[in-house]
């Protein structure tokens, strides 16, 4: 039986058959659509290869450029799905591309051609995130399109570029639990003369043993709309 050889690309191959024998395959646009072809051509190894490289050539625009939501549903989600399942990557950062890919990037890119993409707006887009969004989103959207730059589809990635990103100012400050003088004073200035005032003085400025030995224990409090505070507020609020 003659030895087969076999040659690959990722748009197409050629396989040996027989001696002087080359089964060509690669993708073209056809009647039925953008489909798998092959072609079965004599000569040496280099003539075989030759011919290939025209059919490349000659067929090279053929295929419809995709989308980036396609992109995303043929070729990234796939990836990532079974990285999991190889235990390669935790389901947890699947569930987070997720997130990043519903809430940032697929209304605005999801029928997007990847040989539309523009840089500048693309900054437009970053700018309009917060920073953490922006990071995440830009990440997500320059490891989708390494795709088609990986099969021959586009030259390059057009977000392998370096962008800016937003201010750190777009990223809110979360409330560590720590306040000033300056902060606990505008607490206070604002529920003044309420009956919430007594508890903010006492968690503000006085101390947990403190507000236990008034008797404020969090079996003292009523959850109910009417009666929300503890017992001892109520009463100093009468008084």
């Amino acid at each position: 039986m003659a030895q087969r050889h076999r040659m690959r690309s990722d748009w197409g191959n050629m396989t040996q058959v027989r001696k002087g024998v080359w089964r060509l395959r690669y993708w073209a646009e056809a009647d039925s659509g953008y489909r798998r072809c092959s072609k079965t051509v004599r000569g040496t190894r280099k003539q075989a290869g030759e011919r290939l490289a025209a059919l490349r050539l000659q067929h090279t625009h053929d295929a419809p450029c995709p989308t980036i939501g396609e992109c995303w549903t043929r070729w990234y989600l796939p990836d990532r799905m079974r990285m999991v399942d190889q235990g390669d990557l935790a389901q947890q950062s699947l569930i987070q591309y997720r997130s990043t890919w519903n809430r940032h990037v697929c209304n605005r890119w999801s029928k997007i051609q990847v040989d539309k993409v523009r840089p500048l707006e693309v900054q437009q887009w970053l700018f309009g995130l917060k920073r953490v969004a922006a990071t995440s989103s830009l990440q997500l959207m320059r490891q989708i399109l390494d795709y088609p730059t990986r099969y021959g589809i586009t030259e390059s990635n057009p977000l392998a570029i370096r962008y800016l990103l937003p201010s750190s100012s777009t990223t809110q400050r979360r409330d560590d639990g720590v306040w000033s003088p300056e902060e606990l004073g505008d607490v206070w200035h604002s529920c003044w003369n309420t009956w919430l005032e007594p508890a903010v003085l006492l968690a503000g400025f006085g101390a947990v043993a403190w507000a236990r030995r008034w008797g404020f224990e969090p079996k003292t409090c009523n959850t109910t709309r009417s009666t929300r505070c503890p017992s001892f507020l109520r009463e100093s609020k009468d008084k």
